[in-house]
């Protein structure tokens, strides 16, 4: 008769699928069960079953939405009962542990996937609604057993601001990402030319490439003015923009500059091919000021040897040395990005060795089995002890 395992649900939000590789990797330990924010046919065939707390669009600010998410929360995790809950983003990090510790769940998690919003205060709105969910956080964190960060600056911001205790912060370096699939000896050299060519991008062209949410904060309209900047210096520099626009997001861009990005950059849209298009780049812009946990992306993009030119900010810096596998930029500066792309454009003997340390860095640090590890550790130690004294010590030493 085979064991019983311990009772693990993974809360998330429309991108709770992301999740799955870590789950696969986890499942020899504990039985896992992932709860998401409306239908998810990625769960299909993988052998955990899916539940939906919260049809709809997760992103909007709606606080009727939200306590129908709590209570849809509640009573799963009463039904499941399980040992430990795991709540990944913000909303779904919140009502999560909160829903947890109502219905008496032995230990809760809440990982912090970045700052995002919670401390943005451009409009009343956003100060509105920052006020609020520091607010919540510092109750979700309470009601937590642990709180995980993706990089220690954010950690230091929550400790310092009240939000989270030190003695329950521990340190996860992202998601984690399949360095093994994401590897660009996977990719040969005809199926990147022939995805440039459908790209309309000539043999000899430099690819910059950006994959992300379209939102303001993710910094496309500085990847805009680079562009722009580059066409008359270098023109053989094609920008390609890779993600979708959020029309409901509080940070969407207007007409007038959508209709700028699809005249001056090849915007694709959202694709499901993004490590071939990686594969056919030959560098990796992200200039966000988001507030970023680890960016999946830029984890993406040193897996594939790209050289990266990012921001100089929590989570981007955790996965770009300047000088190393990448070059820094000042937030909203798209003049210094411009001067980084045009730096890397011209030399390809350098873009070449911050690629080769880039996922070398990714191997050591980043790859899903290291991620899977430190969050097989901390189950354990919940699940033994009901708290994370050691972790936590070794997270801010």
């Amino acid at each position: 008769m085979s064991p019983v395992l311990p009772r693990v649900v993974i809360v998330g939000g429309v991108d709770v699928r992301a999740r799955i590789p870590l789950m696969e990797r986890l499942r020899d330990e504990f039985e896992l069960v992932a709860v998401g924010a409306g239908p998810e046919p990625a769960f299909e065939g993988t052998g955990f079953r899916y539940l939906s707390y919260a049809p709809g669009q997760h992103a909007r600010v709606s606080p009727l939405d939200d306590a129908r998410a709590f209570g849809a929360l509640f009573r799963i995790f009463r039904a499941e009962r399980p040992r430990i809950v795991h709540a990944f983003d913000t909303k779904a990090g919140v009502w999560g542990c909160l829903a947890a510790r109502l219905a008496r769940v032995p230990s809760a998690v809440g990982t912090v996937n970045g700052l995002g919003f919670l401390f943005r205060r451009e409009t009343r709105k956003q100060r509105l609604l920052s006020k609020s969910y520091q607010a919540l956080q510092r109750l979700a964190c309470a009601a937590s057993s642990a709180t995980v960060f993706q990089n220690p600056d954010d950690a230091r911001v929550f400790v310092e601001a009240g939000i989270a205790k030190p003695d329950k912060v521990v340190l996860v370096p992202g998601s984690g990402v399949r360095t093994d699939r994401l590897d660009p000896r996977r990719f040969g050299a005809a199926e990147r030319e022939e995805l440039r060519r459908a790209l309309g991008v000539a043999p000899a062209d430099v690819i910059v490439i950006m994959v992300t949410r379209v939102i303001r904060s993710k910094g496309v309209l500085e990847l805009l003015e680079a562009a722009r900047r580059l066409r008359a210096t270098r023109p053989s520099v094609r920008f390609v923009l890779v993600g979708a626009e959020e029309p409901e997001s509080m940070d969407r861009l207007d007409d007038a500059e959508l209709a700028a990005l699809r005249r001056e950059l090849i915007w694709t849209g959202p694709r499901e091919d993004v490590p071939a298009l990686l594969a056919a780049a030959d560098v990796m812009a992200f200039p966000s000021g988001y507030g970023e946990g680890i960016p999946r992306v830029l984890l993406e993009a040193a897996s594939m040897a790209l050289p990266i030119v990012t921001t100089d900010a929590p989570g981007c810096r955790e996965v770009v040395v300047e000088g190393e596998n990448g070059l820094l930029v000042p937030i909203g500066d798209g003049v210094a990005l411009a001067a980084a792309l045009e730096r890397l454009a011209g030399d390809s003997a350098l873009r070449q060795r911050f690629g080769e340390k880039g996922r070398e860095r990714a191997l050591r640090r980043f790859d899903l089995a290291v991620v899977a590890e430190r969050t097989r550790l901390l189950y354990r130690e919940l699940l033994a002890h009901g708290a994370v004294r050691d972790l936590a010590a070794r997270s801010l030493a």
